[in-house]
């Protein structure tokens, strides 16, 4: 049968628009486009929205201490090691060789194919935050043995069947959401590497993708499992597309994306339209247990944000801030996990939650997102949360593997290995990608001059709105201690805004420059420093580390926990001062405070504290001993590992 005439004309029109869009990013390359993204090719789009705060570029900033050391392990052990390029790699592309994601089990789709967007993204960062031109030599080879897999129609993926998009019941697909990876992939890789050609087989894949989901195909809403949220979640990398392109197919779709939501009446997400309604997430719809994936669901969020950039449609906006708000309120557990066994349940009001790393990675994007959109500190506050409690109890000390789920009591949940591969589970490879957004978001640029917005000891060198560059070095034992000195060096005495966070829980907080007195330091706000800064200029921010008390949200539930800084502490067998699950009566001071101690920590642990009980008439002063979120249960196994969190009050 001959080709139809609309089948030629949407043939040639597909033709001439990767041909147009390809002659644009060549001019790109010659510096002919617009702004920037992250030092690569310039967006065709600009945004309808600039951010108050700008990402440092990654390579512009060096974390040390306990971070860096954790940032560092986890990159070597995950993606630039032998072993890494070897072994670990190596399973993601051969999953779109073989195509056998929907052949595993007969009418279920596994989801091999999201492993090689998620290792090239965190590979991706990797060599811009290192610096490594063989990491970056690496980066090219692998997206040019993805390319190598597309077919003539543009298709690239681990499905043998491009069309098994949908699953029945219990059955799964994880399809759509693995090309959601695959184009992200390729988008960023385009940005790292500049290469037209790149851009062209993303272009490809997405006009292929459409051709099969979306408007008079099969609504993108109906593929996948918990109501679409994963395949929706495609929303960002297709935002990223169309900036990169100007081509209105991809902003149509991705308003497509976002109707999708809301076209069930009386049916999950809806995710607009709840949003703004500013109830809880879990109390949108009945059985709340069936459809609120946290991961994906925050994902389509970040992806929400994106379209608000590019459209100004402050709705969007909206709807995600009051859903962050009721997330924070509701679902994210003391440590800073998200939800309970990956579902927005009300699990703040949980004893137990066992919350996947994942989340944790995302609500950290999340609240990246809005702090660039609002430069509030509230978010920073969060992303500090996440990064001491969540991120460093992820992985092993070696960085090679890490958790399931995290706990708050017992044992956490080692990773088990997924979709028959021998190196991957979702997890290990996005959490890489949460460690290296940390050096583009300690120190940020703004309006008016510099955010330090996270207190690790490292380098950074950091623009100015009039291209004048300033370095900031900063040394501390910050949270350890809570004393920071940044020294502030600009190539020549220079007039601008260095903001500070002061984080919410630092109620006594004091700045000195030069060893004078400086600004009045809040707690929840930037203290703002405006000055003539000169080179070798020295602040000094002491931050109150006094033990705090924190009662379980729902008070007919007598609990406690111990906060000090941005550390949540708990209790582990492994210290030995007894059952730690018995009651327990906190010597808690007339102003809530609590007098810590610290303590030689054991191996295997970061921090160690003894805390004091109440002493009995008569009897003599006892205390307990508590550690790090992170250093608690770091065993995972169960017969070794016993910690709780929230403490039984006598």
């Amino acid at each position: 049968m001959g080709t139809s005439r609309k089948t030629r004309t949407s043939v040639i029109s597909q033709r001439l628009r990767i041909a147009l869009v390809t002659f644009v990013a060549c001019l790109s390359q010659a510096g002919l486009a617009l702004a920037e993204p992250a030092g690569g090719p310039a967006y065709k789009v600009p945004p309808a929205v600039d951010d108050v705060l700008t990402l440092l570029p990654l390579g512009s900033a060096t974390l040390q201490g306990h971070i860096g050391t954790i940032i560092d392990t986890v990159v070597r052990a995950r993606i630039t090691s032998e072993f890494a390029r070897t072994q670990i790699y190596p399973e993601t592309i051969e999953a779109f060789r073989k195509r056998v994601d929907d052949r595993m089990k007969p009418q279920q789709g596994f989801w091999q194919g999201e492993f090689w967007g998620k290792w090239v993204l965190g590979a991706i960062a990797a060599a811009r935050y290192t610096g490594n031109p063989e990491l970056k030599v690496f980066v090219r080879k692998a997206v040019d043995e993805l390319i190598a897999t597309q077919d003539a129609n543009g298709y690239i993926g681990t499905y043998h069947d491009s069309a098994f998009v949908r699953c029945d019941g219990k059955r799964m697909n994880w399809n759509v959401w693995c090309r959601k990876y695959t184009l992200w992939g390729l988008v960023e890789a385009y940005e790292l590497l500049g290469d037209p050609n790149i851009l062209e087989a993303a272009i490809r894949f997405m006009d292929h993708l459409m051709s099969e989901v979306g408007p008079g195909k099969v609504p993108i809403i109906e593929t996948g499992k918990f109501v679409g949220l994963p395949s929706t979640s495609i929303l960002g990398p297709v935002v990223m597309l169309y900036r990169h392109t100007a081509d209105k197919h991809y902003l149509d779709y991705a308003e497509y994306i976002v109707s999708q939501w809301s076209s069930r009446p009386g049916k999950p997400p809806d995710v607009v339209n709840k949003g703004l309604g500013g109830k809880p997430v879990h109390e949108w719809f009945a059985d709340p247990g069936q459809w609120t994936k946290a991961y994906e669901f925050i994902s389509c969020l970040e992806g929400l944000l994106e379209l608000y950039r590019v459209t100004g449609n402050r709705r969007y906006l909206q709807a995600v801030v009051n859903i962050y708000d009721n997330i924070r309120m509701w679902d994210r557990s003391i440590f800073g996990g998200i939800g309970k066994n990956d579902k927005l349940l009300g699990s703040a009001r949980m004893l137990q939650t066992e919350c996947e790393p994942c989340d944790a990675v995302y609500w950290q994007r999340l609240s990246v997102q809005l702090l660039r959109l609002t430069g509030k500190s509230i978010y920073a506050d969060e992303i500090e949360r996440t990064m001491y409690n969540v991120l460093c109890a992820t992985m092993k000390a070696d960085g090679s593997w890490g958790v399931r789920r995290l706990c708050l009591s017992g044992a956490h949940w080692p990773a088990p290995k997924h979709c028959q591969l021998e190196h991957h589970q979702c997890c290990m490879n996005n959490v890489p990608r949460g460690l290296l957004q940390l050096p583009a978001i300690a120190t940020m640029s703004g309006r008016h001059g510099l955010r330090v917005n996270l207190y690790i000891e490292g380098t950074a060198a950091v623009p100015l709105p009039d291209g004048d560059r300033v370095r900031l070095q900063t040394r501390t034992g910050y949270p350890e201690s809570g004393r920071v000195r940044i020294n502030v060096s600009p190539d020549k005495p220079l007039d601008f805004e260095l903001c500070l966070r002061i984080p919410g829980w630092s109620r006594v907080s004091s700045l000195m420059i030069n060893d004078k007195p400086g600004p009045e330091a809040q707690a929840g706000t930037y203290a703002r420093l405006q000055r003539t800064w000169k080179p070798g200029d020295e602040i000094e921010l002491e931050l109150d580390m006094r033990g705090r008390i924190v009662r379980f949200p729902d008070s007919a539930q007598r609990y406690v926990a111990v906060e000090r800084g941005p550390i949540v502490l708990a209790r582990d067998i492994r210290l030995g001062d007894g059952a730690i699950h018995d009651p327990v009566s906190l010597a808690i001071a007339s102003d809530g405070f609590i007098d810590l101690k610290r303590a030689s920590p054991p191996d295997g642990f970061w921090m160690v504290f003894d805390v004091p009980l109440t002493p009995k008439p008569g009897g003599a002063a006892k205390r307990i001993r508590m550690c790090d979120y992170s250093s608690a249960g770091s065993t995972w196994n169960p017969k070794t590992s016993d910690f709780r969190v929230w403490l039984p009050m006598r």
